[in-house]
């Protein structure tokens, strides 16, 4: 099923509100008031492509006729009615809606309604295989446009365990080359790898998902011999569009992989230009010694430790040594180096932050049509203080890669401490739809506390420390918004847990929070200054 909001045509938008009309008057919904406040509530807000703005304060108080007093923690009327509207939405769809040419799915963990269209969906039709007696029930779809595609991990099966690296690494790089192309929404690296090393099922995965295609597969990688399997799996009913073995040696991996490449392409009947063509075929590297020290950096790195970014980075520097002309090593090399910084692992700003300007000026200069290198550009722009060269460049990373869901968490941020917070949570909002089983709580967090939404920073905030109860900066936001609610007793608890976390942390200390306007940082400085000195 096609997922429609952004550019839906006119004769979509009639049908979605024709549709909506229906279920309002239905036997799941007409006597239900409040829920078909709700449900238009969330519709009108998809069509006019303003779900950024969708949160439990807002539902509270536009719908439910809650005042500024409202508090998500203690009142929980938005979630009782979230759960209960998709709990009706459900009901109508087993019944009166089975046959409905519309649909609207409300995700869990958010307020952005999605439109499917089932009688769009691609129709597929038998083809044939190198090995027809291995998938008997092959299917080829007509052109796919506006598609939701999945990539799950491939299955490392080498003899060494070690490997793994590497057939992450495969993944990923198929992720990040399908997710540059037009007609095409690609799901975050981490929705699909909460998949990895379990059974899955097509239709299932997909379902939760939203994806209408699944792709999945394996790497053997023995001595100078790489196999890899793939295939293209129709989400809806599991079977397959296509599947292929590639075996090769291991110095053609870069045409291996745009072998895989094309194939997916050609089995979605998608029509891409020459330059997204050449895109495509865009490895940074043709050394392979440099792209496997960049894999099994990027494996080290995913620890989020000292001792896992000190190994990521001699693997970056390896990589570099090999090829000085690896832009995206000078990414990856960069984000390390700053992250010494943010994670107090090094406060000497010309060693970590400026450096990383450094590395990402380079980078660009290198290949300025790299996505990835000009959203680590975005990144260490944003902690030297350059907040709107940061975003310019964040900008220009999505626009070379629309799905790249850290470039759009990075321009989040920097749009969020320049003070426009609305457009960060429409930045977050399609992480979130790229990324559905992220949670993206503590960039909304601050979003809200800079949109002085202070009750939502609170709630989002206590979703962010369930998440990961030793991220810092989610606590100093939570004690800040709870003190310019002047609820001192609640926020006692969680100076604590600052002060255990960090024994020498200082308000002043603002080296994890980088805002714009001396207004904003004064703000946030002097409530959490409140908490901790009381």
């Amino acid at each position: 099923m096609a997922e429609k909001v952004k550019g839906m045509k006119e004769t979509e938008l009639a049908a979605v509100r024709q549709h909506v009309e229906r279920i309002l008057n239905s036997q799941a919904l007409v006597q239900a008031e409040r829920l078909r406040r709700f449900l238009q509530y969330l519709v009108d807000h998809a069509i006019s492509e303003q779900t950024g703005s969708l949160n439990q304060f807002s539902i509270a108080t536009d719908v439910f006729d809650r005042d500024e007093s409202f508090d998500p923690t203690v009142d929980a009327i938005v979630r009782v009615e979230a759960g209960r509207l998709r709990s009706k939405l459900l009901e109508y769809y087993d019944d009166e809606g089975r046959e409905d040419k519309v649909r609207i799915s409300f995700p869990k963990r958010g307020y952005a309604v999605r439109f499917q269209f089932p009688e769009s969906q691609t129709h597929l039709a038998p083809t044939e295989l190198e090995t027809p007696e291995a998938h008997p029930d092959i299917l080829q779809p007509t052109e796919v446009r506006n598609a939701v595609i999945a990539v799950l991990p491939f299955d490392n099966m080498s003899t060494d365990p070690e490997q793994e690296y590497f057939s992450d690494g495969i993944t990923e790089d198929l992720i990040t080359d399908l997710s540059q192309l037009p007609g095409l929404s690609v799901i975050a690296r981490q929705s699909t790898f909460v998949y990895k090393g379990s059974a899955t099922n097509a239709q299932a995965v997909s379902a939760r998902l939203g994806a209408e295609f699944i792709v999945e597969g394996s790497v053997r990688k023995i001595g100078n011999r790489i196999r890899i399997n793939a295939q293209l799996i129709h989400g809806a009913t599991g079977r397959h569009i296509w599947a292929e073995r590639f075996d090769r040696e291991t110095n053609d991996i870069f045409d291996l992989q745009d072998s895989v490449n094309r194939k997916i392409v050609a089995a979605l009947k998608l029509q891409i230009s020459t330059a997204n063509q050449s895109r495509l075929q865009r490895r940074g590297t043709r050394v392979i010694e440099a792209y496997d020290y960049l894999l099994r950096g990027m494996k080290e790195a995913q620890m989020r430790t000292r001792e896992g970014a000190e190994r990521a980075r001699y693997c970056f520097e390896s990589a570099l040594e090999l090829d000085p002309g690896y832009a995206t090593a000078y990414g990856r090399l960069s984000l390390n180096t700053v992250y010494q910084w943010i994670g107090g692992w090094n406060l000497s700003r010309e060693d970590t932050i400026e450096k990383g300007v450094e590395l990402a000026e380079k980078g660009v200069a290198l290949d300025g049509e790299n996505a990835f290198v000009n959203a680590a550009l975005c990144w260490a722009l944003l902690w030297q203080g350059q907040h709107d060269a940061a975003i310019e460049t964040g900008q220009k990373a999505i626009i070379l890669d629309p799905n790249d869901v850290a470039a759009l968490e990075r321009l989040a941020f920097a749009l969020a401490w320049s003070n426009r917070a609305d457009e960060a949570l429409q930045n977050i909002a399609k992480a979130q739809m790229l990324n559905p089983l992220h949670g993206y709580y503590f960039p909304s967090g601050v979003c809200y506390f800079m949109q002085a939404h202070y009750a939502a920073a609170v709630e989002t905030l206590h979703h962010s420390i369930d998440a990961n109860p030793h991220f810092l900066p989610a606590y100093l936001y939570l004690a800040a918004s709870l003190s310019l609610l002047e609820q001192d007793i609640r926020a006692r608890p969680i100076a604590k847990t600052i002060k255990e976390l960090d024994p020498d942390y200082r308000p002043a200390d603002i080296h994890r929070t980088i805002f714009k306007y001396t207004k904003d940082r004064d703000r946030f400085i002097s409530a959490l200054t409140r908490v901790l000195e009381a």
